[in-house]
């Protein structure tokens, strides 16, 4: 644990948040993380050998559910294979329609069990010049599809920072157009863009199933159009996967690594979370 911080259990999950001010951050406040030890820790599904995770990757989605625990690990254990990023912008839902924007980022640091993760503060303050982006930290802090995803990045890219971006469900297209145009000017080769986003909801595992296999061909496709028609039954955040499939195309290469729903995971199969890790490599 980290010196001068202390971990406080809520509703069964870790918080990690400062008891002040932490060394060599001067009067920097900072967010805490979401981090349930027994979950973080569990054995990572297998990878297939065919999944070209000694590629270059330019982005990836996974799952922001603690019971997916080992497809998260899964995830990360394949991207980190041979990328190391220098900023990583992660994109999700923003479940409890926080602020008063269509985007929430985050500018302060975040505190991990591994160590502080930094804030890639020059692009949050690119991004802000938007009328679309809010810096809202605690709202951020507060939502797991960001505050669950910080100890992974840290433990798996220490040297990297983070962008946090939460996206309404009411995001316009021409919005994620303007979002889309913003992260491409702010990017470089060392970007990583990886979605915290959930599939299927409420549905039982055999119609999941179904929505399911439409979503892989979605984004098989780069069909940001159909993306943008769906609702919960396919996923919890279409601008998000819209957003990230707006950033490349179809020359860029889509392999799905694994697909698991909530039932594979102790849970009830009569409606289920389904979830995707996939991976997007240079062409």
């Amino acid at each position: 644990m980290l010196i001068g911080a202390v971990a406080l259990a809520v509703s069964g999950w870790t918080v990690f948040s400062s008891t002040g001010d932490l060394p060599g951050l001067g009067s920097q406040r900072i967010n805490p993380s979401l981090f349930i030890p027994e979950k973080f820790f569990a054995a990572a599904k297998t990878i297939d050998s065919a999944i070209p995770c000694d590629e270059t990757i330019r982005a990836g989605i996974t799952s922001h559910h603690d019971l997916a625990s080992p497809l998260i690990r899964q995830f990360f254990d394949c991207v980190s294979h041979a990328n190391q990023p220098s900023t990583i912008i992660l994109i999700g839902p923003n479940h409890f329609h926080a602020g008063n924007r269509a985007v929430l980022t985050a500018r302060q640091n975040w505190e991990t069990p591994f160590g502080v993760l930094e804030t890639d503060a020059v692009l949050v303050d690119a991004l802000f010049q938007s009328d679309l982006v809010e810096i809202n930290d605690s709202a951020v802090a507060e939502d797991h599809a960001a505050a669950l995803m910080m100890p992974y990045l840290k433990s798996t890219f220490p040297r990297a920072k983070v962008v946090p971006l939460l996206l309404l469900y009411s995001l316009e297209r021409e919005d994620i157009a303007a979002l889309r145009d913003l992260i491409r000017s702010n990017s470089t080769d060392t970007t990583l863009i990886i979605g915290a986003i959930d599939f299927s909801h409420y549905q039982a595992r055999e119609q999941a199933a179904r929505y399911d296999a439409e979503t892989e061909k979605f984004v098989r496709e780069f069909d940001i159009d159909t993306v943008l028609r769906q609702g919960d039954e396919h996923f919890d955040s279409a601008p998000g996967l819209a957003l990230i499939l707006s950033l490349f195309d179809a020359r860029t290469e889509a392999s799905l690594i694994d697909h698991a729903d909530s039932s594979d995971f102790g849970a009830s199969p009569a409606g289920v979370t389904t979830y995707f890790n996939w991976i997007f490599t240079r062409s």
